[in-house]
């Protein structure tokens, strides 16, 4: 193991100097200055026992040449009283065994001059005559080795390996060069092939100590170990624990963390001794089947386990307490798995077993939750996982002396990528971002680790003759986007840590390094393009205001005091397109970006320079953004540029066969925005599905323009896509956010992927969006204000897409995609489905009641008519302020006709009588009623149809539909029908045009 120095952003220097001490005939001190900096310096310090006897204390003191100060000092304890400095060893480091020595360190800062003291003063006694400790066995890792970075994985029972090295240590070893500093495994050799034949499964300390596989990846330089410590069978007897077996369980786990606490005395490294899922043993039947369905478990089952449990805590507590021990860290958890069923109220660990021990934390394998389809929607997903995290913290017993703001972490969570095959080669993007999902919500609960399953898959699916796809490497060496994210957010965090410590000599807290890592989330969506090494930036031979031919708008969007996120974008306001641009700074201080998106960024001698990626149509934007450190003030910087047009002539013949679109024309679109909850998410299987109904319409087009329809409705074939026209306009949707598509669904070959709407899951938070400044969310809302709901939602957009809370709202974001994809020339149907999620958390809230029928003029009534009011506005409100009224008065304001503006309103499905929220309907049936209502009254003002969705009870869930509703859903909104989830999925051609629904929108407006 080496031992390592901190990175040191700005030069190091290696000096070695000995320093004469006043020491008496016992010990001799010599202080070694390892590195330098322009302000500072770290130095290590060696005091060494030269006597006869041993060493039970030493002090040193001296006097420093110039204004040197302590800023971090490890292995011991210092005073300061101007220049004078006394220093202590601190237990673990104080006695020196007869012809050995002990070392502390620290880091100074000072203004330059002289650094070595003329002498040190040296007090070396020998007054206690009590046995020595071990000496530290280790070399101490550096601050920065030690530090937590939160996310972490694990390797147990790896399917495969790409060398020889055998499975245990090829995988540890592949955690550590993606950048981790921790590692969880299992002591238990049955577990990685290569070790299966050893015998010692179950004897752990023997594990450790005798098989060499182990002792190396003990020996890598991660801080943090932590181990799946497995045998409950003892308790799962109900019987009980025996006097016997408590002994032998006690005498076990104190045997090995004995072994940690002195072997790795000095080390620096942090153990925690687990087990795995314990509910599923809980809940294990004498045949070896689980069945979580019991409400309740057998007593003695449950003290068992209670027993188990503490014992092995006290083991652990009393060995940290017997053992003398300095820099090496040990601490028990215990692993829940069934943390919904809890909540349900069924007996598992953390409703009754939990709050009956004193155990140090608790792990959280997270499947039982993360895995539902409902919770691909990162909204219900955070609400629910952040209610599950809390609902263990709360059965959790308070405990003292523990260095973590909170104990209950994420231990398991993952997404096998074999689950997204409709995403075809984007199946790891799916993974990636349910990922970022979990990770985001567990950052911002205040878990202290969250942690992937796993580096190499573990589960061969036999049935799809495939691996499950639990990896960060596949089967193929292929590092995957979730691979790349752990990748990218350990390498920056590292120079995050690095850049604080430079500035404040210190680390930062747990809680700032989270508001970092949590920053870096919400504002990373892909691994930066980085700029090629070894390669200067272009640099205009004449740089001057950025041309005649574009504007730039600089705006610094997040600022957390030492780092800010800004938003650059670039119009071009000319005639023709622009080819090339660059643009180039100089900071007014000190700023550094760490981290760029849409362009390519390079730094040279403080100077910014910045290069296209892309070419900027004539009266269209482009955006790009960046992060950056800083200190003092973020003073916005004078930006200077270069821009380039083209002359683009037309040809005098067609550049494309007859019949053959343009695919630069937008003069002859009809572009659909699809807005709302089932609309925008189309789900029928986590995440999400190609089939979703969305994708479904399509194919409905498509067969709609086989020729045989009374619908102007055809079809032309390039080598790309398929295109379907309505009356000879091209068919498009729009958005922000692409979804999932198979290779070869509809979606697919028209390229009308689905896409987000306006960000948000409730007519609230849609409306946040559209006015940030100006709407106030109402009681009974999942967030209480448009700040929390922007900051929670802005999290799935492109940088340049993202809202700030002060601004004038969504839709004047010129750099966002969706505006630029519509022009006046455009006609726009947006069809809408809102309200179901309204519902859930007013009522999940306690602000409406659906438990009983909705009489009028109820506080329900009033809620519920709140929610369609939002959507749209009554004949009397001439304010505006609906959804539909603002998307209707942008589109107006950009010169789009009134008569090429339509709305198709959904009213919502039903819910199963298993959804917790309005199992009877009430709520629902009622809010249908009132958009009906509703959307009859403005059809007088707006071009606005119906959709009729309130024959569906979904049966995928609670409150989604299976592929076959989407089917259904699809083929009422698009011909206006009102089939119901039972019907035969069958989607009938109308026989003419139909009063309502999306086709009926389409038509109208393409006349």
């Amino acid at each position: 193991m080496h031992a390592k120095l901190l990175p040191l952003s700005v030069f190091t220097i290696l000096t070695f100097l000995s320093l004469p001490s006043l020491a008496g005939q016992k010990c001799d001190v010599q202080m070694t200055i390892q590195s330098e900096w322009e302000d500072g310096y770290m130095a290590s310090v060696v005091v060494r026992n030269t006597g006869t006897e041993p060493i039970s204390d030493w002090e040193l003191s001296w006097q420093w040449p110039s204004d040197q100060e302590v800023t971090h000092i490890w292995n011991a304890t210092s005073a300061q009283d101007e220049n004078l400095i006394s220093v202590v060893g601190k237990q673990g480091y104080i006695k020196v065994p007869i012809g050995q020595a002990q070392s502390f360190g620290f880091n100074i800062r000072y203004s330059g001059g002289e650094q070595k003291p003329a002498h040190i003063n040296a007090s070396c006694n020998n007054t206690i005559n009590k046995p020595d400790p071990p000496p530290p066995s280790r070399d101490l890792l550096d601050p920065l080795s030690q530090y937590n970075f939160i996310l972490g994985t694990q390797t147990i029972n790896p399917r495969y390996t790409f060398t020889d090295k055998g499975s245990l240590v090829e995988s540890a070893e592949a955690i550590y060069s993606m950048g981790s500093n921790l590692l969880k495994i299992a002591l238990s050799p049955s577990l990685y092939s290569e070790l299966s034949n050893s015998g010692l499964d179950y004897q752990f300390k023997r594990i450790l100590k005798e098989i060499p596989e182990f002792q190396q990846v003990l020996e890598m330089d991660f801080s943090i170990y932590m181990f799946w410590v497995e045998d409950s069978g003892s308790w799962m007897d109900n019987k009980g624990m025996s006097e016997e077996e408590l002994n032998w369980q006690y005498d076990k786990i104190y045997s090995l963390a004995e072994y940690l606490l002195t072997e790795y005395n000095g080390s620096g490294k942090t153990f925690m001794i687990g087990h795995w899922e314990g509910d599923w043993n809980l809940v294990q039947k004498t045949d070896g089947t689980r069945d979580d369905s019991q409400e309740t478990i057998p007593p003695k089952r449950l003290q068992g386990l209670i027993d188990w449990i503490n014992i092995r805590q006290k083991a652990i507590d009393d060995a940290k307490a017997n053992i003398t021990h300095s820099d090496v860290n040990l601490y028990h958890y215990i692993e829940v798995n069934r943390v919904e069923s809890a909540i349900q109220g069924k007996e598992r660990i953390t409703n009754a077993v939990l709050p009956h021990t004193n155990v140090d934390l608790v792990s959280y394998s997270a499947y039982d939750l993360t895995t539902k389809e409902k919770h691909s929607d990162f909204a219900t997903l955070h609400s629910e996982l952040t209610s599950a995290l809390e609902f263990i913290n709360s059965n959790l017993p308070k405990k003292s002396g523990l260095p973590f703001e909170k104990r209950v972490f994420i231990g398991e969570y993952g997404y096998g990528e074999s689950w997204f095959k409709d995403w075809g080669a984007r199946s790891g993007e799916a993974q990636d971002l349910l990922s970022r999902n979990v990770i985001k919500t567990a950052l911002q609960w205040g878990a202290p680790f969250i942690l992937y399953w796993q580096m190499y898959d573990n589960e061969y699916d036999s049935w799809i003759s495939e691996f499950t796809g639990y990896w960060l490497i596949d089967k193929d060496g292929n590092k995957k986007e979730i691979y790349k994210t752990h990748q990218e957010y350990y390498k920056d965090a590292r120079a995050f840590l690095d850049n604080y410590y430079m500035e404040n000599s210190s680390l930062p807290s747990e809680s700032e390094f989270r508001a970092y890592a949590l920053k870096w989330f919400e504002s990373s969506k892909t691994p930066p393009p980085q700029p090629k090494p070894d390669t200067p930036p272009t640099v205009p031979e004449e740089p001057g205001e950025p041309s005649g031919q574009c504007n730039v708008e600089y705006t610094v969007q997040n600022d957390w005091g030492n780092g800010f996120m800004a938003n650059v974008v670039i119009y071009n306001k000319g005639k023709t397109s622009l080819d090339k641009w660059q643009l180039q700074w100089n900071w007014q201080g000190n700023q550094s970006i760490t981290h760029f998106w849409n362009a390519q960024v390079a730094e040279s001698n403080g100077t910014i320079t910045v290069t296209s990626e892309s070419s900027i149509p004539a009266g269209e934007a482009r955006a790009f953004g960046f992060n950056a450190n800083y200190s003092g003030e973020n003073t916005l910087p004078i930006i200077i540029g270069n821009c380039t047009g083209t002359l683009t002539t037309e040809p005098s013949q067609p550049s494309q066969p007859p019949n053959q679109p343009n695919e630069h024309s937008d003069s002859s679109s009809i572009k659909l925005w699809f807005i709302g909850d089932s609309i925008t998410y189309g789900m029928t299987t986590l995440p999400y599905n190609s089939n979703g109904f969305r994708s479904q319409i399509w194919d409905y087009l498509a067969k709609a323009a086989d020729g045989n329809s009374i619908f102007p409705i055809d079809q032309e074939s390039t080598s790309e896509q398929l295109i379907l026209k309505y009356n000879g306009k091209q068919l498009e949707t729009i958005g922000t956010i692409t979804g999932p598509t198979g290779p070869d669904d509809m979606s697919q070959q028209t390229k009308n992927y689905w896409h987000s709407g306006i960000p948000g899951a409730t007519t609230s938070d849609l409306l946040c969006y559209l006015d940030p400044i100006g709407h106030q969310i109402t009681p009974g809302y999942n967030f209480t204000n448009c700040l929390n709901s922007i900051k929670n939602f802005n999290q799935f957009l492109s940088e340049m897409c993202m809202e700030g809370e002060t601004s004038s709202g969504w839709l004047t974001n010129q750099a966002c995609n969706l505006t630029r994809d519509i022009t006046s020339e455009d006609s726009v149907v947006i069809p809408i489905q809102l309200g179901t999620n309204d519902i859930t958390f007013l009522s999940m809230n306690n602000a409406i009641d659906c438990s009983l029928p909705i009489e009028e003029n109820s506080e329900s009534a009033q809620k519920l008519n709140m929610v369609v009011s939002k959507i749209i506005s009554s004949p009397n409100n001439i304010q505006g302020i609906s959804i539909t009224d603002r998307i209707q008065n942008y589109f107006e304001s950009i010169d789009i006709p009134t008569e090429k503006i339509a709305f198709v309103i959904s009213t919502i499905p039903r819910r199963s009588d298993l959804d917790g929220q309005d199992p009877k309907n009430y709520c629902t049936d009622f809010y249908n009623q009132k958009i009906r209502k509703s959307l009859s009254e403005a059809s007088n003002t707006k071009n606005i149809f119906l959709a009729d969705q309130e024959n569906i009870v979904p049966t995928g869930d609670p409150v989604h539909p299976t592929t076959e509703g989407h089917k259904i859903m699809a083929c009422n909104l698009l011909y206006g029908k009102n089939l119901g989830h039972s019907d035969i999925p069958s989607c009938i051609l109308p026989s003419n045009i139909p009063d309502k629904g999306l086709l009926k929108a389409i038509d109208h407006v393409s006349n």
